[in-house]
């Protein structure tokens, strides 16, 4: 195994974007934590919660949640195009385009959460795992760039 298919940005980010999945990324009142795997069950109770109190956006706000595990899936894909020795160019540059386009729907979907689920769940902040995640999906970028760059393209 060559080490230095190891090194490469994108290889690197996806590894540290495979990491920060399983950081806290969301915290609520201050005395519970979330990892990113966690965030689609606790939407799925939030839209329950909401529509008992005729929330029709719910179900829309619930989906948008989903997107959050395309994050690992594309972390594995760049891995495994890294192991077979092959540039992860075009590879990361998709994958990373897609995890932060997941980050970014779960933040703004996050920021709409109805004021009766806010009131349940109490202060909610965003925590560093979404922000490292959201770093490694730019280092994804930079990677593919760089790649690109480099004699021979992707």
């Amino acid at each position: 195994m060559n080490p230095t298919r190891f090194q490469h940005p994108s290889t690197i980010s996806a590894i540290v974007m495979l990491f920060a999945f399983f950081l806290p990324w969301v915290t609520i009142s201050g005395l519970m934590t979330l990892s990113g795997y966690q965030i689609p069950d606790l939407a799925r109770s939030i839209g329950s919660f909401g529509s008992s109190f005729g929330s029709s956006s719910a179900s829309a706000q619930t989906a948008g949640y989903s997107l959050i595990y395309l994050i690992p899936v594309v972390s594995l894909v760049v891995l495994f195009v890294s192991l077979t020795g092959q540039k992860p160019g075009t590879v990361a540059l998709v994958s990373g385009v897609a995890a932060a386009v997941a980050i970014i729907t779960v933040i703004v979907v996050f920021s709409q959460v109805s004021s009766a689920s806010r009131s349940l769940m109490g202060a909610v902040s965003v925590s560093f795992g979404v922000w490292l995640t959201l770093l490694a999906a730019f280092g994804m970028g930079y990677g593919a760039y760089s790649a690109w760059t480099q004699k021979g393209s992707p």
